[in-house]
């Protein structure tokens, strides 16, 4: 018997593709989730694009908004985060200020 051929890696969805197909799925448009976060359509596209992430707090807020769990913005799955977010607070608002990027998970082996 021959050996299977080597395939390439399965592609791995980063927060940018998550975030994207969660408008995708409830057809937000750009514009309405940038209302709703009271941030800029281009601090939308910056997120979508990868170049850089929303905070924790928003990423909560996006969550909500597409009522898609948080979790799976977190790592793609509905597994609980290991971290708590420290920066979210009781009033639950957001700020067009930049944020801090959203907490680090592990990229494999979540449970």
């Amino acid at each position: 018997m021959s050996e299977q051929p080597d395939t390439p890696a399965l592609p791995k969805w980063d927060l940018a593709d998550r975030l994207g197909k969660s408008l995708r799925e409830t057809n937000i448009s750009v514009a309405e989730m940038a209302e709703h976060l009271d941030v800029s359509p281009r601090t939308i596209s910056n997120w979508l694009s990868g170049r850089i992430e929303p905070s924790t707090k928003t990423a909560m807020v996006w969550a909500l908004r597409t009522g898609i769990p948080y979790t799976y913005f977190c790592h793609g799955s509905l597994a609980p985060c290991d971290l708590a977010p420290a920066e979210m607070s009781a009033s639950g608002g957001t700020s067009r200020r930049r944020a801090t990027k959203m907490h680090s998970l592990p990229t494999s082996g979540v449970a």
